[in-house]
């Protein structure tokens, strides 16, 4: 039996569809400056839910143990919980795989996070982390040691993902397009993001190991046989440093309204630019909650992004 450790925010263990796995975990929380540990493995989010519901939809015969370390829908924590999760991982869980559907753009020291992730790959425990939805470097996912996981469009199946060689940063591509997935309130939700295609990719990892590849490097040439398509990038990436550029930016529309336009919106009053309009597609379920609960519908206007119609959100 493979055992995998989920990162995330625990899951709904009375779900319809996965009330029939038995799931073991803890919660980790910062209280008072305390790393505080307690055994509620509930999940008042959803996210973590969605994660579990896709690996096992995928038929594997894995346990999972959950390591609840989100507890509100913006998906943000501290550092201290972030590192004393996967301390705890290391200390105590008999694992073959770490699964983080998350990833920190901005950290001020990334030496404590590398140092972990590297003990925990040395002990022969495979890390799979999510990189950010918007295209930021995010960690862990960028780290030499961890398999980093993107999304791309034109895969629309479960059960295809694509190879990335050259880049030195993003590994594997799976599916994060629209789709279906368990949930808490409601039982179900349509959503996107690089959180799902890690779940995705996890399963194509796991059936790799089953076949007897063992560590990132083994285990992403395996993977290579059964890819949709093996992209080779240079690693010579482009930044821009046209500061003037930078600086002319005044006003911004966000698409779509996932975790981290939640969190720009959250803390809008500290960018240096104005959001002047959210957007979304329609089928997320946004359309007429409240700003202070999610985001107010404005209007319904017709933009061809992704050849979609999106809601056009009330100015903030």
């Amino acid at each position: 039996m493979i055992n995998i450790a989920i990162i995330d925010s625990d899951v709904d263990v009375n779900h319809p569809k996965l009330a029939h796995h038995e799931f073991k975990g803890v919660s980790i929380s910062l209280e008072n400056g305390e790393i505080k540990i307690n055994n509620d493995i509930s999940d008042e989010v959803g996210h973590g839910t969605a994660i579990a519901g896709i690996i096992f939809n995928s038929n594997l015969n894995v346990n999972i143990y959950m390591i609840k370390i989100f507890v509100t829908a913006e998906l943000t924590v501290e550092p201290e919980v972030l590192l004393a999760a996967l301390k705890y991982v290391y200390e105590n869980v008999d694992c073959q795989f770490i699964l983080m559907s998350l990833g920190a753009t901005v950290l001020d020291d990334i030496e404590p996070l590398k140092q972990i992730c590297d003990r925990i790959t040395q002990k022969g425990t495979v890390i799979i982390s999510a990189f950010d939805n918007l295209g930021c470097l995010s960690y862990p996912a960028c780290l030499k040691n961890v398999i980093g996981v993107d999304s791309v469009d034109y895969i629309k199946n479960n059960d295809e993902y694509e190879v990335i060689e050259g880049d030195g940063v993003i590994d594997l591509r799976a599916k994060g397009g629209i789709q279906r997935v368990c949930w808490v309130n409601p039982k179900y939700r349509l959503v996107t993001g690089t959180s799902f295609a890690a779940a995705h990719a996890l399963t194509h990892i796991v059936r790799e190991y089953e076949e007897g590849a063992r560590g990132k490097d083994e285990i992403l040439k395996h993977l290579r046989t059964n890819a949709k398509r093996i992209v080779t990038l240079s690693n010579k990436r482009m930044f821009c440093d046209n500061e003037m550029f930078l600086n002319s930016i005044k006003n911004i529309a966000v698409y779509p309204y996932n975790k981290e336009i939640q969190t720009m919106v959250r803390y809008s009053e500290l960018m240096p630019y104005k959001i002047t309009h959210i957007c979304d597609e329609p089928l997320h379920g946004c359309v007429g909650n409240d700003v202070d609960k999610e985001l107010c519908v404005w209007n319904i206007i017709k933009m061809h992004i992704h050849l979609m119609t999106l809601i056009h959100i009330k100015k903030l």
